[in-house]
Protein backbone atom coordinates (compact mmCIF):
# COMPACT_ATOMS: atom_id res chain seq x y z
CA UNK A 1 0.00 0.00 0.00
CA UNK A 2 0.98 3.73 -0.15
CA UNK A 3 1.30 4.02 3.29
CA UNK A 4 3.63 0.73 3.93
CA UNK A 5 5.26 2.33 0.61
CA UNK A 6 5.95 5.77 2.34
CA UNK A 7 7.35 4.13 5.52
CA UNK A 8 9.51 1.94 3.78
CA UNK A 9 11.42 4.38 2.08
CA UNK A 10 11.63 6.34 5.17
CA UNK A 11 13.62 3.61 6.95
CA UNK A 12 15.77 3.39 3.82
CA UNK A 13 16.56 7.33 4.10
CA UNK A 14 17.17 6.66 7.89
CA UNK A 15 19.55 3.79 7.77
CA UNK A 16 21.35 5.90 4.83
CA UNK A 17 22.00 8.77 6.99
CA UNK A 18 23.55 6.97 9.64
CA UNK A 19 25.84 4.88 7.72
CA UNK A 20 27.04 8.08 5.40
CA UNK A 21 28.26 5.77 3.22
CA UNK A 22 25.93 3.45 1.57
CA UNK A 23 24.20 4.41 -1.89
CA UNK A 24 20.34 4.49 -1.92
CA UNK A 25 19.14 2.09 -4.04
CA UNK A 26 16.12 2.48 -5.88
CA UNK A 27 13.59 0.44 -7.81
CA UNK A 28 10.46 0.78 -9.85
CA UNK A 29 8.26 2.10 -6.95
CA UNK A 30 10.45 4.35 -5.09
CA UNK A 31 11.91 6.52 -8.05
CA UNK A 32 9.59 8.97 -8.25
CA UNK A 33 9.19 9.20 -4.60
CA UNK A 34 13.09 9.72 -3.84
CA UNK A 35 13.41 12.33 -6.59
CA UNK A 36 10.56 14.34 -5.32
CA UNK A 37 12.30 14.45 -1.82
CA UNK A 38 15.72 15.19 -2.89
CA UNK A 39 16.13 18.53 -5.26
CA UNK A 40 19.23 17.88 -5.76
CA UNK A 41 20.98 14.65 -6.81
CA UNK A 42 23.33 11.95 -8.74
CA UNK A 43 21.43 8.66 -9.58
CA UNK A 44 23.50 5.72 -11.30
CA UNK A 45 21.83 3.44 -13.54
CA UNK A 46 23.37 -0.23 -13.97
CA UNK A 47 23.58 -3.71 -14.38
CA UNK A 48 25.13 -6.31 -12.01
CA UNK A 49 26.87 -8.05 -14.42
CA UNK A 50 28.67 -4.19 -16.32
CA UNK A 51 32.77 -4.60 -15.37
CA UNK A 52 32.74 -0.77 -15.46
CA UNK A 53 29.77 -0.41 -12.70
CA UNK A 54 31.85 -2.77 -10.41
CA UNK A 55 34.78 -0.43 -10.67
CA UNK A 56 32.43 2.74 -9.99
CA UNK A 57 31.10 1.19 -7.12
CA UNK A 58 33.21 2.21 -4.45
CA UNK A 59 33.91 5.74 -5.57
CA UNK A 60 30.78 6.27 -5.51
CA UNK A 61 30.06 5.86 -2.41
CA UNK A 62 33.24 7.04 -1.24
CA UNK A 63 31.18 10.00 -2.90
CA UNK A 64 28.16 8.90 -1.29
CA UNK A 65 29.05 8.91 1.84
CA UNK A 66 30.82 12.63 1.47
CA UNK A 67 27.80 14.36 0.00
CA UNK A 68 25.50 12.90 2.85
CA UNK A 69 26.91 15.67 5.08
CA UNK A 70 25.99 18.39 2.78
CA UNK A 71 22.31 16.93 2.80
CA UNK A 72 22.48 15.50 -0.64
CA UNK A 73 22.00 11.83 -1.76
CA UNK A 74 23.16 9.62 -4.24
CA UNK A 75 21.71 6.39 -5.44
CA UNK A 76 21.40 3.60 -8.04
CA UNK A 77 18.77 1.79 -9.62
CA UNK A 78 19.05 -2.06 -10.72
CA UNK A 79 18.30 -1.86 -14.80
CA UNK A 80 17.80 -5.15 -14.64
CA UNK A 81 15.14 -5.29 -12.23
CA UNK A 82 13.34 -2.20 -12.78
CA UNK A 83 13.64 -2.05 -16.69
CA UNK A 84 10.51 0.46 -16.59
CA UNK A 85 12.41 3.67 -15.07
CA UNK A 86 15.26 2.75 -17.00
CA UNK A 87 13.02 2.58 -20.15
CA UNK A 88 11.38 5.78 -19.11
CA UNK A 89 14.84 7.43 -19.32
CA UNK A 90 16.42 5.81 -22.67
CA UNK A 91 18.82 3.92 -20.84
CA UNK A 92 21.09 1.96 -23.69
CA UNK A 93 24.58 1.42 -21.85
CA UNK A 94 25.96 1.11 -18.51
CA UNK A 95 26.82 3.08 -16.30
CA UNK A 96 24.70 5.59 -17.20
CA UNK A 97 24.97 8.43 -14.66
CA UNK A 98 22.24 11.42 -14.76
CA UNK A 99 22.32 14.73 -12.40
CA UNK A 100 18.50 15.58 -11.40
CA UNK A 101 18.49 19.29 -10.06
CA UNK A 102 15.38 21.33 -9.32
CA UNK A 103 13.40 19.31 -11.35
CA UNK A 104 15.73 19.32 -14.69
CA UNK A 105 17.71 16.32 -15.64
CA UNK A 106 21.21 16.07 -17.20
CA UNK A 107 23.89 13.42 -18.18
CA UNK A 108 26.20 13.56 -15.93
CA UNK A 109 29.84 13.55 -18.23
CA UNK A 110 32.30 14.40 -15.58
CA UNK A 111 35.18 12.57 -13.89
CA UNK A 112 34.49 9.04 -11.95
CA UNK A 113 36.32 9.17 -9.04
CA UNK A 114 34.93 10.28 -5.96
CA UNK A 115 36.38 13.86 -5.47
CA UNK A 116 35.44 14.44 -9.38
CA UNK A 117 31.46 13.01 -8.28
CA UNK A 118 31.37 15.29 -4.89
CA UNK A 119 32.95 18.26 -7.08
CA UNK A 120 29.96 17.97 -9.97
CA UNK A 121 27.54 17.22 -7.44
CA UNK A 122 27.71 19.92 -5.65
CA UNK A 123 26.57 23.56 -6.61
CA UNK A 124 29.18 24.94 -8.68
CA UNK A 125 29.25 28.46 -6.85
CA UNK A 126 30.17 27.86 -2.92
CA UNK A 127 27.94 30.82 -1.06
CA UNK A 128 30.59 31.69 1.41
CA UNK A 129 30.75 33.97 4.24
CA UNK A 130 33.44 37.20 3.72
CA UNK A 131 35.47 35.56 6.64
CA UNK A 132 35.43 31.94 5.09
CA UNK A 133 37.40 33.20 1.94
CA UNK A 134 40.62 32.79 2.82
CA UNK A 135 40.23 28.77 3.75
CA UNK A 136 38.17 28.44 0.59
CA UNK A 137 41.02 29.91 -1.69
CA UNK A 138 43.84 27.66 0.21
CA UNK A 139 41.68 23.97 -1.17
CA UNK A 140 43.12 24.96 -5.40
CA UNK A 141 45.82 26.95 -6.91
CA UNK A 142 42.48 29.11 -8.02
CA UNK A 143 39.63 30.44 -6.82
CA UNK A 144 37.03 32.71 -8.25
CA UNK A 145 35.48 35.02 -5.84
CA UNK A 146 31.80 36.57 -7.60
CA UNK A 147 30.22 39.45 -5.58
CA UNK A 148 27.07 40.06 -6.65
CA UNK A 149 23.08 40.49 -5.30
CA UNK A 150 21.15 37.27 -5.60
CA UNK A 151 19.40 36.79 -8.45
CA UNK A 152 20.89 39.25 -10.71
CA UNK A 153 21.93 39.09 -14.29
CA UNK A 154 25.56 39.19 -13.25
CA UNK A 155 25.14 36.63 -10.99
CA UNK A 156 23.80 34.04 -13.64
CA UNK A 157 26.48 34.88 -15.96
CA UNK A 158 29.18 34.05 -13.13
CA UNK A 159 27.08 30.68 -12.17
CA UNK A 160 27.41 29.85 -15.99
CA UNK A 161 31.16 29.92 -16.27
CA UNK A 162 31.55 28.12 -12.95
CA UNK A 163 29.10 25.05 -14.40
CA UNK A 164 31.35 25.35 -17.79
CA UNK A 165 34.91 25.56 -15.68
CA UNK A 166 33.87 23.78 -12.54
CA UNK A 167 36.47 21.04 -13.16
CA UNK A 168 39.62 23.40 -14.25
CA UNK A 169 39.09 25.82 -11.11
CA UNK A 170 36.64 26.84 -7.67
CA UNK A 171 34.19 29.19 -7.57
CA UNK A 172 32.63 30.96 -4.78
CA UNK A 173 30.15 34.08 -4.52
CA UNK A 174 29.76 36.72 -1.25
CA UNK A 175 28.61 39.97 -1.20
CA UNK A 176 28.79 42.52 -4.51
CA UNK A 177 32.92 42.87 -8.03
CA UNK A 178 34.75 39.05 -9.02
CA UNK A 179 38.10 38.20 -7.37
CA UNK A 180 40.47 36.08 -7.75
CA UNK A 181 43.32 34.42 -5.28
CA UNK A 182 46.04 32.40 -6.78
CA UNK A 183 48.92 30.82 -5.30
CA UNK A 184 51.56 32.48 -7.86
CA UNK A 185 52.34 35.56 -9.29
CA UNK A 186 50.72 39.20 -7.03
CA UNK A 187 48.42 36.31 -4.95
CA UNK A 188 45.09 38.48 -5.84
CA UNK A 189 43.03 39.55 -9.05
CA UNK A 190 40.08 42.00 -9.65
CA UNK A 191 37.75 41.86 -12.58
CA UNK A 192 36.62 45.51 -13.42
CA UNK A 193 35.25 45.33 -16.37
CA UNK A 194 31.21 45.29 -17.37
CA UNK A 195 30.12 41.73 -15.78
CA UNK A 196 29.24 39.18 -18.84
CA UNK A 197 29.42 35.92 -19.13
CA UNK A 198 32.11 36.30 -22.34
CA UNK A 199 33.79 39.07 -20.77
CA UNK A 200 34.55 36.76 -17.08
CA UNK A 201 35.72 33.51 -18.90
CA UNK A 202 37.96 35.62 -20.61
CA UNK A 203 38.97 37.08 -17.67
CA UNK A 204 39.14 33.81 -15.69
CA UNK A 205 41.30 31.85 -18.52
CA UNK A 206 43.61 35.06 -18.23
CA UNK A 207 44.15 35.55 -14.88
CA UNK A 208 44.17 31.95 -13.76
CA UNK A 209 47.68 31.68 -15.49
CA UNK A 210 50.80 33.19 -14.51
CA UNK A 211 52.41 35.77 -16.00
CA UNK A 212 55.05 33.52 -17.66
CA UNK A 213 55.32 29.94 -17.32
CA UNK A 214 57.41 26.98 -19.19
CA UNK A 215 54.51 25.95 -22.48
CA UNK A 216 54.47 21.76 -22.18
CA UNK A 217 51.89 20.12 -24.46
CA UNK A 218 49.62 19.99 -21.00
CA UNK A 219 49.19 23.57 -20.90
CA UNK A 220 49.19 24.79 -24.34
CA UNK A 221 45.37 24.22 -24.21
CA UNK A 222 44.73 26.52 -22.17
CA UNK A 223 46.91 29.30 -22.86
CA UNK A 224 44.57 29.12 -26.40
CA UNK A 225 41.34 29.04 -24.23
CA UNK A 226 42.54 32.40 -23.55
CA UNK A 227 41.66 34.24 -26.73
CA UNK A 228 45.19 36.35 -25.53
CA UNK A 229 48.07 37.06 -28.18
CA UNK A 230 50.89 34.56 -27.29
CA UNK A 231 54.46 35.62 -26.19
CA UNK A 232 57.19 33.43 -26.51
CA UNK A 233 60.83 33.68 -25.02
CA UNK A 234 63.21 30.77 -26.71
CA UNK A 235 65.82 29.96 -24.97
CA UNK A 236 68.79 27.60 -24.70
CA UNK A 237 69.57 25.51 -21.65
CA UNK A 238 68.43 26.68 -18.40
CA UNK A 239 71.31 29.48 -18.02
CA UNK A 240 70.05 31.13 -20.56
CA UNK A 241 66.09 31.11 -19.53
CA UNK A 242 67.57 32.61 -16.17
CA UNK A 243 69.39 35.33 -17.43
CA UNK A 244 66.89 36.67 -19.81
CA UNK A 245 63.65 35.43 -18.18
CA UNK A 246 63.81 38.05 -15.13
CA UNK A 247 64.26 40.69 -18.02
CA UNK A 248 61.04 39.20 -20.58
CA UNK A 249 58.99 39.27 -17.07
CA UNK A 250 58.92 42.60 -15.72
CA UNK A 251 58.13 43.98 -19.58
CA UNK A 252 55.34 41.12 -19.89
CA UNK A 253 53.82 42.34 -16.29
CA UNK A 254 52.62 45.89 -17.88
CA UNK A 255 50.05 43.54 -20.77
CA UNK A 256 49.05 41.05 -17.56
CA UNK A 257 45.71 40.48 -19.03
CA UNK A 258 45.98 41.36 -22.70
CA UNK A 259 48.61 38.69 -24.13
CA UNK A 260 50.09 36.12 -22.71
CA UNK A 261 54.02 35.09 -22.16
CA UNK A 262 55.83 32.10 -22.01
CA UNK A 263 59.14 30.26 -21.92
CA UNK A 264 59.66 27.97 -24.40
CA UNK A 265 62.65 25.34 -25.04
CA UNK A 266 64.60 26.24 -28.47
CA UNK A 267 66.01 22.96 -28.88
CA UNK A 268 63.34 20.97 -28.37
CA UNK A 269 60.45 23.09 -30.28
CA UNK A 270 62.81 24.87 -32.93
CA UNK A 271 60.38 23.42 -35.86
CA UNK A 272 57.65 25.63 -34.07
CA UNK A 273 60.16 28.68 -33.81
CA UNK A 274 60.62 28.51 -37.59
CA UNK A 275 56.42 28.02 -37.89
CA UNK A 276 56.37 31.42 -36.74
CA UNK A 277 58.93 33.18 -38.94
CA UNK A 278 61.69 33.41 -35.82
CA UNK A 279 65.12 32.49 -36.93
CA UNK A 280 66.62 29.55 -35.41
CA UNK A 281 69.29 31.17 -33.19
CA UNK A 282 68.35 31.67 -29.25
CA UNK A 283 67.58 33.76 -27.17
CA UNK A 284 64.59 34.53 -29.52
CA UNK A 285 61.39 36.65 -28.72
CA UNK A 286 58.28 36.53 -31.28
CA UNK A 287 54.32 37.83 -30.20
CA UNK A 288 51.81 34.92 -32.15
CA UNK A 289 48.23 36.21 -32.71
CA UNK A 290 46.62 32.75 -32.87
CA UNK A 291 43.13 34.40 -33.42
CA UNK A 292 44.66 35.64 -36.83
CA UNK A 293 47.40 33.39 -36.87
CA UNK A 294 49.65 36.57 -37.56
CA UNK A 295 53.65 36.36 -36.06
CA UNK A 296 55.64 39.07 -35.13
CA UNK A 297 59.58 38.00 -34.78
CA UNK A 298 61.39 40.36 -32.53
CA UNK A 299 64.55 41.09 -33.95
CA UNK A 300 66.41 43.65 -31.87
CA UNK A 301 68.73 44.04 -28.95
CA UNK A 302 66.79 41.81 -26.14
CA UNK A 303 66.70 44.25 -23.73
CA UNK A 304 64.18 46.17 -21.35
CA UNK A 305 64.29 49.40 -23.52
CA UNK A 306 63.84 47.45 -27.02
CA UNK A 307 61.78 44.65 -25.74
CA UNK A 308 59.39 47.35 -24.17
CA UNK A 309 59.20 49.54 -27.09
CA UNK A 310 58.47 46.38 -29.45
CA UNK A 311 55.74 45.01 -27.44
CA UNK A 312 54.62 48.82 -26.73
CA UNK A 313 53.81 49.23 -30.45
CA UNK A 314 52.36 45.81 -30.91
CA UNK A 315 49.99 46.63 -28.00
CA UNK A 316 49.20 50.13 -29.92
CA UNK A 317 48.89 48.08 -33.26
CA UNK A 318 52.13 50.29 -34.68
CA UNK A 319 53.73 46.55 -35.75
CA UNK A 320 53.73 44.85 -39.00
CA UNK A 321 53.13 41.18 -39.06
CA UNK A 322 56.46 38.98 -40.63
CA UNK A 323 54.98 36.18 -43.18
CA UNK A 324 56.52 33.23 -44.27
CA UNK A 325 57.14 31.94 -47.92
CA UNK A 326 58.88 29.85 -49.83
CA UNK A 327 61.16 31.69 -52.62
CA UNK A 328 58.87 31.73 -56.10
CA UNK A 329 60.19 29.05 -58.26
CA UNK A 330 62.40 30.52 -60.95
CA UNK A 331 60.99 28.29 -63.92
CA UNK A 332 57.06 26.82 -62.78
CA UNK A 333 57.20 24.43 -65.71
CA UNK A 334 55.14 21.91 -63.96
CA UNK A 335 52.07 21.11 -65.15
CA UNK A 336 50.51 21.61 -61.02
CA UNK A 337 51.85 25.08 -60.64
CA UNK A 338 53.53 26.02 -57.10
CA UNK A 339 51.59 28.76 -54.78
CA UNK A 340 54.12 30.62 -52.04
CA UNK A 341 52.67 33.35 -50.13
CA UNK A 342 55.16 35.77 -52.38
CA UNK A 343 53.11 35.11 -55.63
CA UNK A 344 49.38 34.21 -53.92
CA UNK A 345 47.78 37.47 -54.76
CA UNK A 346 49.43 37.08 -58.79
CA UNK A 347 47.91 33.55 -59.08
CA UNK A 348 45.41 32.20 -56.91
CA UNK A 349 43.40 36.12 -57.07
CA UNK A 350 43.81 36.30 -60.99
CA UNK A 351 40.42 37.27 -61.99
CA UNK A 352 40.53 36.12 -65.72
CA UNK A 353 41.03 32.17 -63.92
CA UNK A 354 39.39 29.58 -62.42
CA UNK A 355 42.36 28.69 -59.52
CA UNK A 356 41.99 25.13 -58.12
CA UNK A 357 44.02 25.29 -54.85
CA UNK A 358 45.53 22.22 -52.67
CA UNK A 359 46.85 23.58 -49.26
CA UNK A 360 48.98 20.15 -48.66
CA UNK A 361 51.51 18.84 -45.74
CA UNK A 362 55.06 17.46 -46.73
CA UNK A 363 54.22 14.58 -44.24
CA UNK A 364 50.31 14.10 -45.26
CA UNK A 365 49.63 10.79 -47.01
CA UNK A 366 46.64 11.66 -48.26
CA UNK A 367 48.29 14.28 -50.06
CA UNK A 368 50.81 12.00 -51.17
CA UNK A 369 48.23 9.91 -52.17
CA UNK A 370 46.27 12.31 -54.37
CA UNK A 371 49.72 13.34 -56.83
CA UNK A 372 49.27 11.51 -59.26
CA UNK A 373 45.07 12.22 -60.11
CA UNK A 374 46.37 16.50 -59.33
CA UNK A 375 49.12 16.13 -61.99
CA UNK A 376 46.82 14.24 -64.47
CA UNK A 377 44.02 17.10 -63.94
CA UNK A 378 46.88 19.61 -64.61
CA UNK A 379 47.63 17.62 -67.24
CA UNK A 380 44.05 17.94 -68.57
CA UNK A 381 43.61 21.63 -68.49
CA UNK A 382 47.12 22.34 -70.29
CA UNK A 383 45.01 23.85 -73.33
CA UNK A 384 43.18 25.66 -71.25
CA UNK A 385 45.85 27.41 -69.37
CA UNK A 386 44.56 30.38 -69.96
CA UNK A 387 41.06 30.00 -67.69
CA UNK A 388 42.38 27.32 -65.39
CA UNK A 389 45.04 26.48 -63.25
CA UNK A 390 45.36 23.40 -60.99
CA UNK A 391 47.81 24.64 -58.23
CA UNK A 392 49.01 23.76 -54.57
CA UNK A 393 50.64 24.87 -52.09
CA UNK A 394 52.92 23.73 -48.71
CA UNK A 395 50.91 25.32 -46.02
CA UNK A 396 53.05 24.33 -43.83
CA UNK A 397 56.52 26.41 -45.35
CA UNK A 398 53.97 29.29 -46.27
CA UNK A 399 51.48 31.48 -44.79
CA UNK A 400 48.03 31.86 -45.97
CA UNK A 401 47.35 35.89 -46.61
CA UNK A 402 44.81 37.04 -43.75
CA UNK A 403 42.63 38.27 -46.90
CA UNK A 404 41.51 34.89 -47.91
CA UNK A 405 39.78 34.29 -44.47
CA UNK A 406 40.57 30.53 -44.82
CA UNK A 407 40.86 28.97 -41.14
CA UNK A 408 43.07 25.43 -42.10
CA UNK A 409 41.67 22.32 -39.98
CA UNK A 410 42.82 19.41 -42.36
CA UNK A 411 45.26 18.51 -44.70
CA UNK A 412 44.41 18.39 -47.75
CA UNK A 413 42.40 21.48 -48.18
CA UNK A 414 41.13 22.10 -51.92
CA UNK A 415 39.39 25.01 -52.73
CA UNK A 416 38.57 26.65 -56.06
CA UNK A 417 39.10 30.49 -56.65
CA UNK A 418 36.10 31.18 -58.75
CA UNK A 419 36.99 33.82 -62.14
CA UNK A 420 35.56 36.66 -61.56
CA UNK A 421 34.33 36.12 -58.44
CA UNK A 422 37.42 35.31 -56.19
CA UNK A 423 35.80 35.98 -52.82
CA UNK A 424 33.29 33.29 -53.74
CA UNK A 425 35.62 30.49 -52.88
CA UNK A 426 34.05 26.87 -53.23
CA UNK A 427 35.89 23.81 -51.00
CA UNK A 428 35.96 20.74 -52.55
CA UNK A 429 34.21 18.34 -50.21
CA UNK A 430 32.81 15.51 -52.02
CA UNK A 431 34.30 12.01 -51.48
CA UNK A 432 35.08 11.12 -54.65
CA UNK A 433 39.07 12.27 -55.26
CA UNK A 434 39.17 11.42 -59.43
CA UNK A 435 40.37 13.43 -62.35
CA UNK A 436 36.31 13.45 -63.76
CA UNK A 437 35.39 13.95 -60.07
CA UNK A 438 37.48 17.45 -60.05
CA UNK A 439 36.84 18.50 -63.61
CA UNK A 440 33.30 18.38 -62.95
CA UNK A 441 33.35 20.36 -59.92
CA UNK A 442 35.40 22.95 -62.22
CA UNK A 443 32.85 23.16 -64.90
CA UNK A 444 29.93 23.30 -62.30
CA UNK A 445 31.38 25.93 -60.11
CA UNK A 446 34.41 27.59 -62.17
CA UNK A 447 33.27 30.93 -63.34
CA UNK A 448 34.94 30.24 -66.56
CA UNK A 449 32.55 26.83 -66.76
CA UNK A 450 35.68 24.92 -68.74
CA UNK A 451 34.45 21.47 -69.76
CA UNK A 452 37.51 18.94 -70.52
CA UNK A 453 37.55 15.22 -71.16
CA UNK A 454 39.39 13.60 -68.04
CA UNK A 455 42.11 11.32 -68.37
CA UNK A 456 42.99 9.54 -65.05
CA UNK A 457 46.50 8.40 -64.19
CA UNK A 458 47.19 5.03 -65.32
CA UNK A 459 47.36 4.34 -61.54
CA UNK A 460 44.69 5.25 -59.75
CA UNK A 461 45.23 7.13 -56.13
CA UNK A 462 44.06 5.34 -53.11
CA UNK A 463 40.67 6.33 -51.94
CA UNK A 464 41.19 5.14 -48.51
CA UNK A 465 42.91 7.62 -46.27
CA UNK A 466 40.97 11.15 -47.54
CA UNK A 467 42.30 13.93 -45.07
CA UNK A 468 44.44 14.33 -42.10
CA UNK A 469 44.25 16.59 -38.92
Amino acid sequence: SPTVLSVAASLASFAYAVTKSEVVELTDDSYLDFLKNNNVTLVEFFAPWCGHCKELEPEYKKAAGKLVEHGIRLANIDCVKNDKVCSENGISGYPTLKIFKDGDVVEYAGPRDAEGIVKQVMPAVTQLKPNDVESFAKNDDVAIFGVFPAGSKEAAAFNKVAESLRNDHSFASIEPGVYMIKKFDEGFATFKEEVTEEALKKWVNAESMPLMAELTPENFSKYVATNLPMAYLFYEKEEMRKEYGPLVETVMKKYKGKLSAVYIDGEKYHEHAKALALPVKWPGFVIHDMENDLKYPFSGKLSSDELGAFVEKYANNKLEPSYRSEDIPEKDTEPVKTIVYKNWEKIVMDEKKDVLLELYAPWCGACKNLVPVYNSLAESYAAHSDKVVIAKMDATANDIPKSANIKLTKFPTIILFKAGAKKEQVPFEQSGRTVKDFAEFIAKHGGNKVVIAAKEPKAAADEGDKEEL
